[in-house]
């Protein structure tokens, strides 16, 4: 393997630095730009604070395409991939240095709440230096390749964009697929790849934040379907029983009966009081009599219920 560069070797380089500076100017310019074209799409700061972000992940997303396919037809391990230090992936890595930066700095002046410690300024500044040591080792295509995890973040971005675009299935699905499954895989074959280098330490190093990610988002899904089916389970309760305005000791009127029926019903004569000339609510909320009408309904359902979509972040 080639002499490691420094990093001011790397900052020098223009297949480095030149992606990095019209990275930074055409992802502000987009910013800047797409909501005055597109007032309805990015009305909110919360949708504009997407806009960097999703334009990097689909940019890095599809330029991992060309090392995914030299990895799985002609190369026996990673090491092997022809782009592997190539201009291309320096330039990548050059480019998405460059998001990180620009990020944080539009982040910070025009999207502050939207700025998460953990997932901005923590991860970017990680994945800041990690691309560029990358370059130094000669193995920017190693992220290029990897950079496929980038696709459950464009997912992501194009719901929060437009809420009607907005899948949650879709979101789990490829956040497992790529930033669990295919992490882990990776690990072993960099690990393979290069066993005297630790390059794997990279990816275990994120690992545990991908794996803390996807827990809250499980947890938010499970979280939503509860409270759908509490604001469900109610009002078809109440629609059906109004049992709330009926009280245990109400007059009750049979239809068919004689005079003596039109009584108060107390506990005494509940016993050998036939039911079939009471009217439905109120045998029901006798049968109820101490338990929560709420659970009641809870025991009995057991179809699920579609949950309105919302992402984690």
């Amino acid at each position: 393997m080639a002499t490691s560069l420094s990093y001011l070797d790397v900052l020098s380089d223009p297949r480095f630095h030149v992606p990095f500076g019209c990275g930074a100017l055409a992802l502000s310019a987009a910013f800047f730009t797409l909501p005055s074209l597109f007032p309805t799409l990015f009305a909110t700061e919360k949708q504009r604070a997407w806009i960097v972000t999703g334009l990097t992940a689909l940019v890095m997303t599809s330029s991992s395409l060309p090392f995914h396919y030299s990895f799985f037809t002609g190369s026996n391990s990673l090491a092997d991939v022809s782009l592997m230090d190539s201009a291309f992936a320096i330039g990548l890595c050059g480019f998405f240095a460059s998001y990180c930066v620009t990020d944080l700095l539009l982040g910070t002046l025009f999207y502050r709440s939207e700025v998460h410690p953990l997932s901005g300024y923590v991860h970017h500044s990680l994945y800041a230096w990690m691309v560029t040591s990358l370059v130094t080792y000669h193995v920017p295509g190693g992220f290029c390749t990897l950079s496929i995890l980038e696709l459950p973040t464009l997912v992501m971005a194009i719901g929060r964009i437009n809420k009607a675009w907005r899948s949650d299935a879709l979101f789990g699905a490829t956040f497992f697929t790529t930033r669990i499954c295919l992490h882990i895989y990776f690990v072993y074959e960099i690990w393979r790849a290069w066993p005297d280098r630790q390059f794997y330490w990279f990816l275990l190093g994120v690992l545990p934040m991908h794996l803390l990610w996807f827990k809250g988002w499980v947890q938010q899904q499970i979280r939503m379907r509860k409270e759908k089916l509490r604001k469900m389970v109610p009002s078809t309760t109440t629609a059906c029983h109004p049992i709330q305005s009926i009280k245990p000791e109400a007059q009750v009127s049979a239809e068919v009966t004689s005079r003596e029926d039109d009584k108060y019903v107390t506990e005494e004569t509940w016993g050998s009081r036939s039911t079939r000339h009471l009217p439905r609510p109120f045998v029901t909320h006798r049968l109820r009599a101490g338990s929560s009408i709420l659970e009641h309904d809870l025991d009995r359902i057991t179809d699920p219920i579609p949950v309105a979509p919302v992402l984690v972040g």
